[in-house]
């Protein structure tokens, strides 16, 4: 009986240590994954970056004109696995005072476009009475609805840019 007793105790340990090394073994196996997991979302937002500059360069956007300034941003999503550039134009017409900023998300890969909204102002005008020529957003399903200001629009791409 007291053999019986001491072969469970020692059985009892011997399972307590076999979890303990399984949960050391898990862990690490999970640390690995998870550095695994960040050096791809590193890989991937490097192929972005490098995708979103090239489609910039080749959309002309780098020869701006006279009274014109062009920009960029770009964005891997994890969430989505694709990768979006917003690209921003803005326009001035000295003369009359008139700025003119178009702004256009689109998958930098695939060049499908997203959402673009074209601003027309004078330099008087307060910032709350933009008027907004055209303001499309484009939904991942392929459904387009117009916007009314740029909010709508800033709140929108927000699900592609975060």
């Amino acid at each position: 009986m007291l053999f019986t007793l001491f072969l469970s105790a020692c059985t009892a340990q011997q399972d307590k240590d076999r979890i303990a090394q399984l949960e050391k073994q898990t862990q690490l196996l999970q640390q690995q994954l998870q550095q695994q997991r960040q050096t791809a979302n590193l890989e991937l937002q490097a192929q972005c970056a490098d995708a979103a500059r090239k489609s910039y360069l080749a959309d002309g956007f780098d020869k701006a004109k006279t009274n014109t300034s062009n920009s960029y941003t770009n964005h891997y999503s994890e969430k989505l696995n694709k990768c979006f550039i917003e690209v921003e134009s803005i326009e001035v017409t000295p003369s009359t005072g008139r700025i003119f900023t178009s702004r256009q998300l689109s998958d930098a890969f695939e060049g499908k476009l997203y959402s673009e909204i074209y601003i027309n102002k004078t330099k008087v005008d307060p910032p709350a009475s933009r008027p907004v020529f055209q303001c499309q957003l484009i939904s991942l399903s392929g459904e387009s609805k117009n916007c009314e200001s740029v909010k709508e629009y800033e709140d929108f791409i927000k699900q592609y840019m975060n």
